[in-house]
């Protein structure tokens, strides 16, 4: 019994102080690895620089004979990417969709971007009809779309298609329109 523990003991005694080096030295080691660049090990040997270089002629071929990719999504219109949006998650892109009415609302009020943070929607719309002249049926429409929002926003058990979020999308848009249309120029 007391020789199979010490066996034990001493199959274990070199792994433990290795980790325990290693976990000791561990940003000395860090540092010697960032600047290797060749392992070999028997008969296999691995050149980081070679291979880096290998890869980068490939991928460089790899592109001049494939035709460009379409453009960045930062590239693409507000709109669009809240329908590209729509079609993974519908959630967001309402809550995306409302956030850009709230940043034309905030324009039609007059206010500044962070001084609008800080009022409530509801009285955002209202300050914006105000300053902007909208119109009661575009104000209520506006009141319509965030409930719509909270609702999708603040209820988990409401089932939110991508048909949903586009038509809301379409919404948003057609209100961010008419509110830029009917505010002051400043």
């Amino acid at each position: 019994m007391f020789q199979t523990i010490v066996d034990f003991v001493k199959a274990i005694v070199w792994p433990v102080v290795a980790i325990w080096l290693a976990y000791m030295f561990r940003s000395e080691i860090r540092t010697l690895l960032d600047r290797l660049t060749k392992i070999k090990h028997g008969d296999t040997e691995f050149n980081f620089m070679k291979e880096m270089v290998a890869v980068e002629k490939e991928l460089d071929h790899e592109q001049e004979s494939t035709p460009p990719a379409p453009e960045p999504a930062e590239a693409l219109s507000a709109e669009d990417q809240l329908y590209r949006i729509s079609s993974t998650s519908p959630r967001a892109a309402i809550t995306e969709a409302w956030t850009m009415v709230e940043a034309a609302l905030t324009g039609a009020a007059n206010t500044p971007r962070g001084m609008a943070q800080l009022s409530r929607p509801r009285s955002l719309v209202g300050l914006a009809a105000m300053n902007a002249g909208l119109s009661e049926n575009l104000s209520s429409m506006i009141q319509t779309l965030r409930e719509l929002r909270n609702n999708v926003a603040h209820n988990p058990e409401i089932q939110v298609t991508r048909e949903h979020a586009e038509i809301f999308i379409r919404s948003a848009i057609k209100a961010i329109s008419l509110i830029k249309s009917k505010s002051k120029p400043t």
